[in-house]
C-alpha cells in the first residue's frame, strides 16, 4: 500500500472480508451488520473501532513517498526517479505518461493528496506563482482567489516586493488583491538575505507530512453527533465546538450565495485555525506563562567574562504590530545595552519570536559583540537554533537566516521559562509606546530598572 495505488474494488473486498469477520459471518451464513462501515472506520475515542478507510489510507501513504521525492534530494530513489521521470520539473509539475511504470502513476495519485493541502513557505518569491499556488498563510484558503489581472498572467510572487527596500510594495498588493488577501500577504515576514522557496505541509508544526495528518485531510461531518464527538475529542472544548457549528453555517451561506467552493473536509481545519485567531485575540499576559503559579525560576548570570543576551515578542493585534525587546547583561547583572521595537504583525507568534531572535543576533554584533549567551523563553525557537538540520516548519526559514550571521562568532542558546526573561518581556511589552525602535545604552528603561534588580535577585 506504501508503493502501489490499489484498485478501489480490491480495497472494497479486503474491507468486505474485514466486515464478514468482524460480524463473524461464515460461509454463506449472512448476519446482521449493527453499524455501518463508516462508524467503524472511525476512531474509537469517536465512537468507532478505529478501522481504516483503506482507499484514503492508501493515498496518504502514496503521499508520504511523494514528499520523500520533494525533499530527500540526495537518497537514490531521488536520484532514480528524477532522471527517469521528472528530468526537468520538480513532482509537483511532473505529468502523467503512458510510459511511466505502475509504481510511478501511483506516487502522481499521492502526489495530488499533497497539492490539495501543502503550500509554499515563502523564501525569495523567484519559485512560487502568484495565482497558481498555495503561498496565503491560512490553512482554508491558501490561494489568491481574485481574479488574474491582464499582463500579471505568469507574474512571480518576487515582482510584489520592493528590491530596493525588501519589503511588501503595498502599492502593487492593494491594487491586485482584495484588502483580505493583501492583509494576509503583508502578514508573511521577509528575509533580508535570499532564502529558498519550500514547499511545507501546514498541518503539523514541524511542516513535514505525515501519514496520520494526511488522512485528517478527508474529514467530513455528517451528523450533529459527529460533530460533538469531534469537540469532545479535542479536550472537550465549548469554543471549539461554537466555531464548528458556525464554520457549517458559514459553508451553507457561501455556497448557497456564490460559486466559490467550500470543500466539507475543510471544515474542521477552519474551524481549528479560527479558534487559534480567537485565543490569540482575547489572551492576556497571563496566557503566555508556561511556569507554575509559584515557581521559583528566574534569570540567571552568565560566568565571568561572559555576556547573556535575553529576547522576547509581543503581540498587539488591536495595532497590528509586533514588539520586540532585548536586555544585553553581563556576569554581574549589570545591562550593557537594551531595546525596544515596533514591527509589522506576522501571522503566528512563532514567527514573531523567530525575527525577534533573528533581530537580536543582528543587534548584539552591531555592538561589537561576536561571543555571547542568547536566551528566550519560547522552547520551539531555541530548539531550532540548536539543530543543525533544516526546518520546514513556518519560522524555519527565518532561523536559517540567523544562522548564517553565526557563522564568525560564537553563540550559545538557552531557554528559559517566562519568570527568568521579565525584563525583556517588559521592553517588548513596552514597544507599543516606541514609534520604530528606542536603545537604551548601559541601561534600560527609567520604569523598568527594579524589573532588572529583580531579575537578577
Amino acid at each position: 500500500m506504501s508503493y502501489f495505488k490499489l484498485p478501489l474494488g480490491l480495497c472494497g473486498d479486503i474491507e468486505s472480508l474485514i466486515r464478514k469477520f468482524w460480524w463473524d459471518q461464515k460461509g454463506d451464513r449472512r448476519k446482521v451488520h449493527w453499524v455501518k462501515w463508516d462508524t467503524l472506520c472511525k476512531p474509537k475515542s469517536e465512537g468507532g473501532m478505529g478501522f481504516k478507510d483503506l482507499a484514503n489510507f492508501n493515498d496518504a501513504l502514496l503521499a508520504k513517498q511523494a514528499w520523500q521525492l520533494l525533499h530527500q534530494k540526495n537518497s537514490l530513489f531521488y536520484r532514480v526517479f528524477k532522471v527517469r521521470f521528472f528530468p526537468n520539473c520538480s513532482i509537483l509539475e511532473a505529468s502523467y505518461s503512458s510510459s511511466g511504470s505502475y509504481a510511478w502513476h501511483s506516487i502522481l495519485k499521492g502526489r495530488d493528496l499533497l497539492l490539495k493541502g501543502a503550500w509554499w513557505r515563502l523564501g525569495c518569491g523567484d519559485a512560487i506563482s502568484v495565482w497558481n499556488n498555495a503561498w496565503l498563510p491560512s490553512k482554508t484558503h491558501p490561494r489568491i482567489e481574485s481574479q488574474v489581472v491582464n499582463g500579471f498572467e505568469e507574474m512571480k510572487v518576487s515582482a510584489l516586493i520592493d528590491p530596493i527596500t525588501k519589503k511588501w510594495d503595498s502599492n502593487m498588493l492593494n491594487g491586485l488583491f482584495t484588502p483580505q488577501e493583501a492583509e494576509l500577504i503583508l502578514s508573511i515576514p521577509l528575509c533580508p538575505n535570499a532564502v529558498e522557496d519550500t514547499v511545507v505541509w501546514p498541518f503539523t508544526p514541524s511542516g513535514i507530512y505525515t501519514v496520520r495528518s494526511g488522512t485528517r485531510q478527508t474529514r467530513v461531518f455528517s451528523s450533529i453527533q459527529e460533530v460533538l464527538m469531534y469537540t469532545d475529542k479535542e479536550k472537550k472544548n465549548p469554543e471549539l465546538l461554537a466555531l464548528v457549528m458556525w464554520t457549517i453555517w458559514h459553508r451553507r451561506n457561501r455556497v448557497r450565495t456564490s460559486l466559490k467552493e467550500f470543500p466539507l473536509a475543510q471544515v474542521a481545519p477552519t474551524s481549528i485555525q479560527a479558534l487559534e485567531v480567537f485565543q490569540q485575540a482575547n489572551s492576556n499576559d497571563a496566557t503566555h506563562f508556561r511556569d507554575p503559579p509559584y515557581s521559583q525560576v528566574q534569570w540567571s548570570p552568565p560566568a565571568e567574562g561572559e555576556i547573556k543576551v535575553n529576547f522576547d515578542g509581543a503581540q498587539f493585534r488591536d495595532m497590528g504590530k509586533a514588539g520586540l525587546g532585548v536586555v544585553i547583561r553581563n556576569s554581574r547583572g549589570q545591562a550593557l545595552a537594551s531595546l525596544s521595537e515596533q514591527a509589522s504583525l506576522p501571522f503566528s507568534p512563532d514567527i514573531t519570536e523567530a525575527l525577534v531572535a533573528t533581530g537580536t543576533i543582528s543587534f548584539t554584533q552591531g555592538l561589537g559583540f561576536t561571543s555571547f549567551i542568547l536566551e528566550g523563553d519560547s522552547a520551539n525557537i531555541i530548539k531550532t537554533l540548536k539543530s543543525k538540520e533544516a526546518s520546514l516548519s513556518s519560522f524555519g526559514h527565518i532561523l536559517s537566516s540567523a544562522k548564517s550571521m553565526m557563522a564568525d562568532g560564537n553563540i550559545r542558546f538557552s531557554h528559559v521559562g517566562r519568570m527568568g526573561n521579565m525584563v525583556a518581556h517588559n521592553l517588548a511589552q513596552h514597544a507599543r509606546h516606541v514609534r520604530g525602535f528606542s536603545v537604551w545604552t548601559e541601561n534600560v528603561p527609567p520604569h523598568l530598572s527594579h524589573v532588572l534588580c529583580a531579575d537578577y535577585g
